[in-house]
């Protein structure tokens, strides 16, 4: 995939392992993978802090044939795990024995927030700000005059002040997008580069 790929992701983890046990919440309900648009491509790193560690992987994320593949890389590049989603299941597989569901849930999570859950069809125009509901979670997005989106926030109560994930974008091409999920217990910092070829999503999520 290196030299072909339509984008680049670098992911940085932060968070405290909680064990193996994880809300129904964590991952989000991942977008059908045939609904991903064909020939989507992408790279990047995580780096996770847990305890007195920062390990960090590399990952590269394909649409093929129907399916959304995760494959993750140590920093020697040894395969960590892989996770092929068909539809929207999940096939996690784990190279090391280190029980890394967890690394796995978070980047499913991760990108699927940030990048491939759709705004409904035709919900920009003119609308700075609009309200919609993906299974069963509240969504508010906000975005700027010309349409580009500058934040979204998932929630069960949109009434309540806390227990949100929000997901902030940046302002410019090649800046940082942020996530703060309380419900899987990590935050992520996403780095968007980018390449000749047209990026699907044009920095923002897919709509």
């Amino acid at each position: 995939m290196r030299g072909r790929l339509a984008s680049a992701l670098a992911v940085v983890l932060a968070c405290g392992c909680q064990g193996l046990g994880f809300p129904r919440d964590c991952p989000v309900e991942p977008l059908d993978s045939a609904k991903v648009l064909a020939g989507l491509r992408a790279q990047g790193t995580i780096r996770l802090t847990q305890e007195k560690t920062e390990p960090t992987l590399s990952f590269a994320v394909e649409a093929v044939d129907g399916a959304l593949i995760f494959v993750a890389f140590t920093a020697f590049g040894t395969r960590a795990f892989t996770i092929e989603q068909r539809g929207s299941t999940l096939h996690f597989d784990d190279f090391l024995g280190r029980h890394m569901g967890v690394e796995a849930r978070w980047l499913v999570d991760a990108i699927h927030r940030a990048y491939l859950i759709p705004t409904p069809e035709g919900q920009r125009l003119g609308q700075e700000e609009f309200h919609w509901r993906w299974a069963g979670e509240y969504v508010i997005e906000r975005s700027d005059s010309d349409g580009s989106v500058r934040s979204r926030v998932f929630s069960k109560n949109p009434s309540a002040s806390d227990g949100k994930v929000r997901i902030q974008y940046p302002g410019s091409l090649g800046a940082s997008v942020g996530i703060e999920n309380p419900w899987c217990g990590y935050r992520a910092r996403l780095f968007f580069q980018r390449s000749e070829t047209r990026d699907p999503h044009e920095n923002e999520p897919a709509g």
